[in-house]
């Protein structure tokens, strides 16, 4: 139901004008919809919730205080919420209030406007059914750009873009797919696979029609000639210390046969293309070596391993780096490089000579994921482990602009074929569609601009902290959403704990090196020596008087702020207990360490604290509170909200995440999707869902629709 109702909004707003009044609110409503398409046909019930979270906040004044100001220059564009006439935050409240008192109904609120926001760059989203692999070229636009076909593990799905549902599985190979290639006629694909194999399908009926086997490596690179009768693919292990078979073939996909090899690398290929005219191959491999070669007889025509490049800028090596993508132009007079060193070169294909080269500058500590060249156009994207999307303009004088596109990593990424759009498989298992060209992008959410690692609630539930690889921390009101207070220079953060009475925030750093912050003024108060092991567990005494850490080789220390030295505390090594949970006793005399039933404290009145094994320190923990409901990620397309008493679902959200902390006593969790952090309030309302078109027409301010 839910995407006929997507294609329902699509056909109404073909039809009607853009300057009818219902058209903006339709046209977001229809982005949110296509957006959470493949959740919502799983989880009817979650329909207005999926709306109310993307489209309230789209327009409600409150969002302001999330994002960062832009600086009021006047070529951005006001943001929605100062933007006149109808809001999508209206039509929701009113949707809300429409919902008639007849049954009790959970839903999962967002405390925060979700990332990306509506009407931004990104104009499509959907979920797979898993996680994104790591591999090159897993992506691709069918030629008509209609479908994209994405590597799942051993298949190749085949979605459509307008609606994200899913149209067929190519099923066949044994290993991972590691690169696909659609024909040009748009009547075949062709797929490369960790299972050594290359096959070809037809994406009429999703069934096989022709299979190589020659090769005895890995298959990382594949392409199909523009008429469909060859097919080039390169091989080697790439994670291997010995790269296998680093052959280039060339097969002729109507008869079946190989035709040509070539045998002049010494390392694993990693890219290939065939010149416009078919008659000519390159390939790159991943010590950045580039070949061009005829296509019949695997003669080497041009080699640029051995060659030294003299341009204005001085001479440079050729072998810089990984080559992830070549393409010749559309002419087949040159070919067009980009290695994992961001370094983009032009060449001539006749004689190797480098025409061209230009450097995109992107910070070493951000490695290069996917890049896809698109000639046609003269760009080049270039997804990065920082999440972020570079699009290099190779044309006139070479430029580079740089957008969020998620945030998580983005592990493959496509060109459609206009060159107006890019698709990327992230690593949260969505397949997320941008906008080439965007005046969208100046709205940006306050947060991390790097990965996040660790979250804590204060235990008034009144604060929330989190910290990330960006070497910062950040405080966080549970109830509005809003940022208030950000602390830099902290190291890159591995764990938080707040102190107990809310004014100081413990981090431990990826050295071992625990800090002790004072969150008034922001300041670091005290840190310790660095320790041998990194921490697996943290804990605070109730006075703030110690600090205790359980590192991973099972050693219990015991630091106090005011010195720098730790203290090892004695263990029951006999028992070789593996401690899942640390804490102080209520009075904070005594620090138990415990799994499951089983507990060992430690007396710190005494000089020198002696572990004893007693099942009634358990009774004197001053532990969490227990949670009546459990967050947790189900799957890639979801996560579940349990109530503990009877395992029942009592609500689902479409998220993915791998960290997360809860306040039982106000039913709201903190969750970090990448940079990201969401804050999620359990609501329960007596509800009577009606279709949104009635909430639409309540409102006076739409005429009625007249196209």
């Amino acid at each position: 139901m839910i995407f006929e109702l997507a294609n329902d909004y699509a056909e109404v707003l073909e039809a009607m004008p853009e300057q009818h009044p219902r058209h903006r609110i339709l046209k977001l409503l229809n982005e949110a919809i296509r957006r959470d398409a493949g959740f919502i046909a799983v989880h009817p019930y979650s329909f207005f919730q999926c709306l109310w979270n993307s489209c309230w906040w789209h327009d409600t004044p409150v969002a302001a205080a999330h994002y960062i100001p832009t600086g009021g220059a006047a070529s951005v564009p006001l943001p929605p919420w100062r933007q006149p006439g109808l809001k999508l935050s209206s039509l929701l409240e009113k949707w809300r209030e429409k919902r008639q008192a007849t049954s009790s109904a959970f839903w999962i609120k967002s405390c925060r406007p979700q990332f990306p926001p509506l009407d931004s760059r990104q104009i499509m989203e959907w979920t797979t059914k898993s996680l994104s692999l790591i591999a090159y070229s897993s992506l691709t636009y069918s030629s008509d750009g209609e479908q994209i076909f994405a590597a799942e593990g051993n298949n190749v799905t085949a979605w459509e873009v307008s609606t994200g549902q899913k149209r067929g599985v190519f099923v066949g190979h044994t290993q991972p797919v590691t690169c696909i290639c659609p024909s040009n006629d748009g009547r075949l694909i062709v797929t490369g696979s960790e299972d050594r194999t290359v096959r070809v399908w037809s994406t009429a009926d999703w069934t096989q029609v022709a299979q190589f086997t020659n090769h005895s490596s890995s298959v990382n690179t594949v392409s199909i000639s523009n008429d469909s009768k060859f097919v080039v693919s390169g091989s080697g292990d790439r994670l291997a210390t010995s790269a296998g078979d680093t052959t280039v073939r060339v097969w002729n996909q109507q008869t079946q046969k190989q035709i040509s090899v070539f045998h002049g690398h010494n390392t694993s290929a990693t890219a290939v293309a065939f010149d416009p005219s078919t008659k000519c191959v390159v390939s790159g491999t991943d010590e950045g070596r580039i070949c061009v070669w005829n296509r019949d007889t695997g003669d080497l025509i041009a080699d640029l391993l051995d060659e030294v490049v003299e341009l204005p800028d001085g001479p440079i090596p050729i072998a810089d780096g990984i080559i992830v993508d070549l393409k010749f132009d559309q002419n087949g007079t040159e070919v067009i490089s980009i290695d994992e060193d961001t370094t983009l070169m032009r060449w001539n294909a006749r004689t190797g000579t480098a025409i061209r080269r230009f450097r995109v500058e992107v910070d070493n500590k951000y490695p290069v994921l996917c890049a896809k060249l698109f000639p046609e156009v003269n760009q080049c994207a270039i997804s990065l482990w920082s999440t972020d999307v570079i699009l290099a303009n190779l044309s006139g004088n070479p430029s580079a602009s740089r957008f969020t596109g998620t945030p998580c990593q983005i592990d493959s990424i496509a060109w459609s074929p206009d060159g107006r759009n890019i698709a990327g498989y992230c690593q949260d298992g969505k397949i997320r569609i941008w906008h080439r060209q965007s005046m969208l992008d100046d709205m940006k959410l306050n947060g991390h601009t790097e990965n996040i690692t660790c979250l804590a609630f204060s235990d008034d539930g009144q604060q929330i902290a989190s910290g990330g690889f960006d070497e910062r921390i950040m405080l966080w009101c549970p109830e509005t959403g809003v940022l208030t207070k950000e602390i830099e220079n902290t190291g890159m953060v591995g764990f938080l704990t707040f102190t107990h009475d809310g004014l100081g925030l413990v981090s431990v750093a990826f050295d071992t090196e625990i800090r002790l912050w004072d969150l008034k003024a922001g300041i670091l108060v005290a840190s310790s020596v660095k320790l041998t092991q990194r921490i697996k567990l943290l804990s605070v005494c109730p006075a703030d008087r110690f600090v205790a850490a359980l590192t991973e080789d099972g050693m219990i220390v015991l630091w106090n702020p005011s010195t720098p030295t730790p203290t090892s505390l004695q263990s029951i090594e006999s028992e070789g207990v593996n401690y899942d949970s640390l804490c102080f006793s209520k009075d904070g005399r005594h620090l138990i360490a415990s799994q499951g039933d089983k507990a060992t404290e430690w007396d710190l009145e005494e000089s020198d604290p002696h572990p004893i094994v007693s099942n009634e320190a358990l009774s004197r923990a001053d532990r969490e509170l227990p949670e009546k409901y459990f967050l947790f990620p189900r799957d890639s397309v979801n996560c579940l909200l349990l109530e503990m008493s009877k395992g029942d679902t009592v609500a689902v959200f479409p998220a993915f995440f791998l960290i997360s902390k809860s306040y039982p006593p106000d039913s709201r969790w903190a969750v970090a999707n990448g940079r990201h952090v969401m804050i999620l309030e359990l609501v329960e309302e007596i509800v009577e869902d009606i279709e949104t078109i009635e909430i639409i027409d309540s409102f006076p301010e739409f005429d009625p629709p007249n196209f």
